[in-house]
Parts: C-alpha cells; structure tokens; sequence
C-alpha cells in the first residue's frame, strides 16, 4: 500500500495540485495564440480558468495535505508568466501604458537577480524570504487589472475603463511597494549573513 501511494506521488512532487498548475503554464500559450488571432473573449476566458485553478490548487495542497517543493517553486512561477504575459500582450495593443509594463517586469527582474546573488552567496533562504502581504495584494491587483481592462474592450462599460485606469496607478504604487520591501528583506539578510561570518 505504502509503494501505491508513493507512486501516486503521496508526498512527492507528483500530486493533483503541481497537475493543476502545470494545466496553468499550458494555459499560457493558448491564452497567446487567441489573444494574437484577435479572440479576446476566449482569452478572458482562459485568463478566468487560470485564476479558478491557481485557487484550487492552493485549496487543494493544504486540504489533501499534497504540499511539496516543487509546488511551491511551480505555483509563483506559473502565476507570473501568466499575468507578465498578460501585460506584455496589453502593452503592445495599447490598453495599458508601456511604464506600467516596465515596472512591472524589471521589478521581477531585480527579484529573480536578488535570489540568485543570495543563492551564489551561499546562504539558506528557505523559509527566511517568503510573499510578503503586499506582494499578494500586488498579484490580486495585476490580475484584476487585467480582468478589468479586457472587460472593458469587449463590453464597452465606461465604468470599467474608469475603473482600469484607477487600477494601473494601484498596481504600480504596489510594484514599487513590494519590490522595494522584497530588496530590503535580501539586504537584510545579507547583512547579518556578513556578521555571522565575522
């Protein structure tokens, strides 16, 4: 029974929660092709699907206790190729100003930089550096951006263009938030990495 399970993926890398997510990261080529071909609403829709998965695969992991490594490294890094995407797709039509988008991707620049100068610094992050709440409140606020904007081109709602230009100033005091708590989180920890070795 013990082997079953393990073949299973019972406390492996192998459970329905990473599936969900990789369903996520095969998502975004599509999201692409329709997007480009013009398909919005078909875009939206699996923009929509995305974000329903992500919630299920977190709900997932802490109830069917299926929570791994490779889960935790998957799940961020689907979500952000999904959402950068997304952006980058917005910028080039035009829906959303090309600063927003620059901030946006250098932030994750300087983030995935910090980890791995951290990393070659050979110091152990785990657990040390985790998403911080206004991080959180940064994706929610990206990912709603561009549920409101793609709104708002299909359906012509004055309000919901309102409201997405509200949120591209939300999302970009967020970024800069976030991105700076992040580099001071790394700063810090470097710091008394230097004076353990002394």
């Amino acid at each position: 029974m013990q082997e079953y399970k393990a073949v299973l993926g019972y406390n492996s890398s192998w459970t329905v929660p990473n599936a969900l997510t990789l369903t996520r990261f095969a998502m975004v080529p599509v999201f692409l092709g329709a997007f480009i071909y013009e398909a919005f609403l078909l875009a939206l829709t699996i923009f929509i699907l995305a974000g329903i998965t992500d919630a299920l695969d977190g709900y997932l992991a802490r109830t069917m206790k299926q929570r791994s490594r490779l889960g935790a490294v998957l799940d961020p890094l689907a979500d952000k190729l999904l959402v950068l995407t997304a952006f980058i797709c917005l910028g080039l039509s035009g829906w959303i100003p090309w600063w927003l988008v620059s901030v946006v991707i250098i932030r994750e620049i300087v983030i995935v930089c910090g980890f791995i100068f951290l990393h070659l610094a050979r110091m152990d992050i785990r657990g040390k550096i985790t998403a911080t709440l206004d991080s959180k409140l940064n994706t929610l606020a990206q990912i709603m951006l561009v549920l409101v904007v793609m709104s708002s081109r299909l359906l012509e709602e004055a309000l919901l263009d309102t409201l997405s230009h509200i949120l591209i100033y939300v999302v970009a005091g967020l970024t800069l938030i976030s991105g700076l708590h992040y580099l001071f989180l790394g700063l810090g920890l470097r710091f008394c990495f230097k004076n353990k070795k002394k």
